[in-house]
C-alpha cells in the first residue's frame, strides 16, 4: 500500500521549471519506489521474465538487419557503419535511443486510464506518473546500450572516452519526452480517440529518424525537417559518441536543449490545468 504525505491541493504552485523540480524532489521516494515497481511488473509471470529486456532488442534487431541489409540492400557510406557488422550496430543504437521515446509516449494515452483509482480516491501527486514511464524507459535503454557495447567489444570496436558523455544527448532527449508525456496523457483523458493518433505519429517519427537509413539518401529539400525531429537528434547523437567517437555538439545541441524544456514546460502546465477535471471524466 503506497503512502503518500502531501496535503490537499488542486496542483503544486506555478507551472514552471523550478514548480516541476519542486514537485519531483518532494516525491523522489515515491518516484523510486513506482519505477521498480513499474520495472518489476513489466514482465512478471512471463517464462522468460528479467531475460526480455535483453531478448527484444536483440531480437527486434535481428528482423529489422534482415529486413533492411539483406533484403533491401541498406547500407552507411561512413566508415564506422560499413557492413553488415557496422549496419547492425548503427541500427541498433538508433532502436535503443528511439524506444525510449515510443515505449514512454506509446502508452501514455493509457496513464491516467489505468491509474484512476489514485485520481478518485486517494490524495496522489498524479505529476509522477509521467516521470516514472519514462525513468522506466530509460533504464530499459541504458541495458539496450549495455548490450551494444558488449557487442562493439566482441567485434573489436572499444567506445572512446566520448561514451561518458551519451547523458549530455539523452537528458534533453528524456525531458522533451517527458513533457509529450504530459500532454498527452493528460489530452487522451478528454480525447479518447488520441490512442489512434498517437500510434501514428510514433510510427511516422520511428520511420523519419533516420534509423534504418543515413540522412543522405533523402531527398534534399526534406533534409533539414528530419534532421531537425528530437528523436533524430537523439538517435544521431548517441551514434556519434559511441560508434564514431565524435562530439555531436554545437548550436544545435543548444537549441535542442531549450527545446525540450520549453517543450517540458509546456507538458507539464497542460497536465497541470487539465488534472482537476480527471475524476469527473473517469
Amino acid at each position: 500500500m503506497l503512502e503518500v504525505h502531501e496535503p490537499p491541493r488542486a496542483w503544486p504552485d506555478g507551472l514552471g521549471i523550478r514548480a516541476i523540480g519542486r514537485s519531483l524532489a518532494t516525491n523522489r521516494e515515491l518516484i523510486a519506489l513506482l519505477t521498480r515497481r513499474e520495472l518489476s511488473q513489466r514482465y512478471r509471470g512471463s517464462a522468460l521474465g528479467a531475460a526480455w529486456p535483453v531478448l527484444q532488442p536483440v531480437l527486434l534487431l535481428g528482423i529489422y538487419l534482415f529486413v533492411f541489409a539483406v533484403v533491401f540492400g541498406a547500407e552507411w557510406q561512413e566508415e564506422w557503419a560499413r557492413g553488415r557488422a557496422g549496419y547492425a550496430l548503427t541500427v541498433f543504437a538508433g532502436l535503443v535511443t528511439f524506444q525510449i521515446f515510443s515505449e514512454s509516449v506509446g502508452s501514455a494515452s493509457r496513464l491516467i486510464p489505468a491509474h484512476a483509482n489514485f485520481v478518485k480516491r486517494v490524495v496522489f501527486p498524479l505529476e509522477v506518473l509521467p516521470l516514472v514511464k519514462v525513468l522506466a524507459a530509460l533504464v530499459q535503454g541504458a541495458i539496450g546500450i549495455a548490450i551494444l557495447v558488449v557487442a562493439m567489444m566482441a567485434l573489436g570496436r572499444v567506445p572512446g572516452p566520448e561514451a561518458l558523455l551519451l547523458p549530455l544527448v539523452w537528458i534533453p532527449f528524456a525531458l522533451f519526452t517527458l513533457g509529450v508525456v504530459y500532454a498527452v496523457s493528460a489530452i487522451a483523458v478528454y480525447l479518447r480517440d488520441l490512442d489512434q493518433v498517437i500510434g501514428l505519429v510514433v510510427t511516422m517519427l520511428f520511420f523519419g529518424s533516420a534509423i534504418f537509413y543515413p540522412l543522405s539518401r533523402v531527398p534534399e529539400t526534406i533534409q533539414p525537417l528530419l534532421a531537425s525531429l528530437p528523436t533524430a537528434v537523439a538517435v544521431e547523437g548517441t551514434r556519434q559518441l559511441l560508434l564514431a567517437g565524435r562530439l555531436p555538439w554545437g548550436s544545435a545541441s543548444m537549441v535542442s536543449l531549450a527545446s525540450s524544456l520549453l517543450v517540458l514546460v509546456l507538458g507539464y502546465a497542460c497536465f497541470q490545468k487539465s488534472r482537476r477535471g480527471f475524476a469527473d471524466v473517469l
